[in-house]
């Protein structure tokens, strides 16, 4: 799901494996020279479904992962691993409520701390963009959902230089639609500052958010309400 350049020029990939590991499907982590070469590989995870879906490098110089799990409790919830740079674990924290929780999306905070992006049934109506704020050690400091009446998923999310955060949503709780772009703009506490919907009458999905020079954003999605009739990049 996502490739990072690690510290000593090489790269990590992030994504899931049913063929190593323990447990159903497992957090798998690749190492690979820049030559594409295989270094090493890692699994993470219990009996249970483990999914890797974002890692960052953090400011002491090793890694974290986010995803989620259902190795540890009852239910799902959004998992964050921090790993050294030889991929062993320095601690693993599952983070949610009764129901489906899940994390799509981390970056480190000014503060040490990480905000992670995903969604939660656990909290709110038919599933919400869950916003995550944890300290240095990955334990809840605050936690936020965003959505309606419909399915709101939390894609990708990236902080600004005034450590407010923005994020893409796939919201498909507005009237009349199918599913929509959303852009959230928050302060550095999660207090919402602006929510707009991008899309047609037909599924317009957003995969990635980057600020630009100017101050404003661009975003990443696939369209079905522009362009030819199958699925088109959308910018």
């Amino acid at each position: 799901y996502h490739l990072l350049a690690t510290n000593d020029g090489n790269y990590f990939l992030i994504g899931y494996s049913q063929s190593y590991g323990g447990g159903d499907a497992d957090v798998f982590l690749l190492k690979i020279d820049p030559s594409g070469n295989m270094i090493w590989q890692k699994t993470y995870g219990g009996f249970g479904n483990d999914f890797g879906q974002d890692i960052i490098s953090t400011n002491d110089g090793n890694y974290v992962i986010v995803g989620w799990s259902n190795s540890g409790t009852s239910s799902t919830d959004a998992n964050l691993i921090k790993i050294d740079p030889s991929g062993n674990v320095i601690w693993n924290k599952l983070i949610g409520g009764s129901a489906g929780d899940y994390g799509h999306s981390v970056k480190q905070c000014s503060d040490g701390g990480y905000i992670i992006l995903g969604h939660t049934f656990s909290y709110g109506i038919n599933g919400e963009a869950y916003l995550i704020k944890t300290d240095g050690n990955g334990d809840v400091a605050w936690t936020k959902i965003f959505g309606g009446a419909g399915f709101d998923e939390g894609s990708y999310i990236v902080i600004n230089d005034d450590n407010s955060f923005t994020f893409l949503v796939r919201d498909s709780s507005s009237a009349g639609k199918d599913i929509d772009v959303r852009i959230i703009k928050t302060d550095a506490s999660g207090n919402e500052i602006f929510s707009k919907s991008y899309g047609g009458s037909q599924k317009d999905t957003p995969k990635m958010i980057q600020p630009t020079s100017d101050g404003g954003y661009i975003g990443a999605a696939i369209s079905r309400s522009f362009g030819w009739i199958n699925p088109d990049m959308w910018i």
